[in-house]
Order: C-alpha cells, then sequence, then structure tokens
C-alpha cells in the first residue's frame, strides 16, 4: 500500500507514535527512582516549635537535602564513584550554589523556583553567620506568596478536618508569617526536586510545564507518594499553629 510521506495526517499519526514511545521511556526512567519521603515528617515535626531563625536554617537543609537527591538521581549515568566526585567535597558541584546555577543553566530548574530556591539559601547562609533578629526572619514573605495558592488549600483542608473532628468551626487560622513560612519551606523542597527531576524528561518531550506533566495516573507511584508526604509535613506545622492558638480563635459550629 502506497502512502503520501507528506499527508499531514501521516505525519502527524508519526509523530504522536514518537512522543508517545518517548513519554514512555521517560516514564519508566523516572519510575524506578526510590525516595524515602518520611524526610518531610522528620523536618515538619522539627519545624513545629522553631523560631524565625531556626525555621530558615531546618527549611533549607530539606531543600537541600532534595536538591542533591535530584542531581545525583540525573548524574546517574555515571558510576557512583564519578557522581561523588562531582557532588562532595571539594568537587564542582559540592555547594548549593553551584547545583543550583547547574541545574538552572540546563533548563531543570525552573525561573521562579531557582529564584526562590536561591533567595533562601542566601538568608539561609546570613542567618546562620549573623546576628539577625527573629521579627526581620519572619518579614520574609515572598516565599509564602510563591506558594500561596497551595498553603491555601492546606489550610482549608485543617479548617475542615477540625470542623469534622471536634465540632468547632475555626473563626480565624493561626497562620501567622512564621507558619506560613515553615509552610512555604516544604513545599519549596518538593517542587525544587520535581523540578530538577523530571527536567530532563521534560526537555525531552519538549514541554515547559511544571515538575508533574505527566497525568495523575502516570505519575510514578514514589513521586505521588512525595507530593502527598509535602503536604501532610504543611499540615502538621498549621495544626500545630492551631494547638496554640486561643480561645478568642475559636467559634461554636
Amino acid at each position: 500500500m502506497e502512502f503520501d510521506p507528506d499527508d499531514p495526517a501521516i505525519v502527524d499519526a508519526v509523530a504522536k507514535a514518537l512522543i508517545d514511545a518517548e513519554k514512555q521511556r521517560q516514564l519508566e526512567v523516572v519510575g524506578s527512582i526510590s525516595f524515602d519521603h518520611s524526610i518531610f515528617e522528620t523536618a515538619a515535626n522539627m519545624l513545629t516549635d522553631a523560631g524565625a531563625r531556626e525555621t530558615i536554617i531546618i527549611g533549607w537543609s530539606l531543600v537541600s537535602y532534595c536538591l542533591d537527591f535530584a542531581v545525583r538521581q540525573n548524574l546517574g549515568h555515571g558510576t557512583q564513584k564519578q557522581v561523588a566526585e562531582l557532588v562532595e567535597g571539594l568537587g564542582p558541584l559540592s555547594s548549593d550554589a553551584a547545583k543550583l546555577k547547574l541545574t538552572r543553566a540546563l533548563g531543570w530548574l525552573q525561573p521562579h523556583i531557582f529564584e526562590a530556591a536561591n533567595a533562601v539559601r542566601k538568608w539561609r547562609n546570613k542567618v546562620a553567620h549573623q546576628i539577625v533578629r527573629n521579627e526581620d526572619v519572619e518579614k520574609y514573605n515572598a516565599l509564602p506568596q510563591l506558594f500561596r495558592e497551595e498553603i491555601d488549600r492546606v489550610v482549608e483542608a485543617v479548617r475542615a478536618l477540625a470542623a469534622k473532628t471536634t465540632g468547632y468551626q475555626i473563626k480565624k487560622m493561626p497562620v501567622n508569617d512564621i507558619v506560613l513560612l515553615k509552610c512555604a519551606l516544604l513545599l519549596l523542597a518538593n517542587h525544587v526536586m520535581g523540578s530538577v527531576i523530571f527536567g530532563p524528561a521534560r526537555l525531552a518531550l519538549g514541554m515547559t510545564g511544571g515538575p508533574v506533566f505527566f497525568g495523575r495516573e502516570e505519575s510514578p507511584q514514589w513521586w505521588l507518594d512525595v507530593t502527598k508526604a509535602s503536604s501532610r509535613a504543611a499540615i502538621i506545622v498549621i495544626r500545630a499553629g492551631i494547638a496554640n492558638s486561643t480561645e478568642e480563635d475559636w467559634q461554636g459550629a
């Protein structure tokens, strides 16, 4: 059977077949990753009673861990020794700054996530090595604003849960600047890891969207678990804020 290679229908069919094949290959690559997502809950428990200064330090430690994990995954074609020589000790990618610059230059890390992560990294270095007042750290509200939509969804989930389990309706959610910052740092760690790990696949498929560009049904289970873990972690710090609230914050349902 003869066919016209310039036939648009045939061209589209071949292109779709190639894209589907590449998508399946990328799914197999990212689907084989294993990550201990319990680190999000550990970080959340550390953050519950943390002040502003400790929040920045603990939060960046989580972001740094997720960034390092993601970079190592994407360098997985090398031997364990080769990767270690790059990201450990005096290696060219041993610092968080170098990892951020590399992942942004390669297009793995999206611009707004890079800017947010780099800003937090600089803040962490400042509060770790200088005397910075807690109120100055609390004024750092750019990061919470970046993730405000996600934080609002978590807040509403906690509000609904509280009403269901206690019979009381929260009149005023005790989510001050420091609680918002804690939530934002947990979500930032999630976005950094997802953006970097899925970066090569996203570029290979010619996509410019967020970290999870596969449909929910296609997303690897480990990534769904990480996303759920970061959301649960945000709930933990918000519930801790509720536990420290006063009677004025509550009203009968």
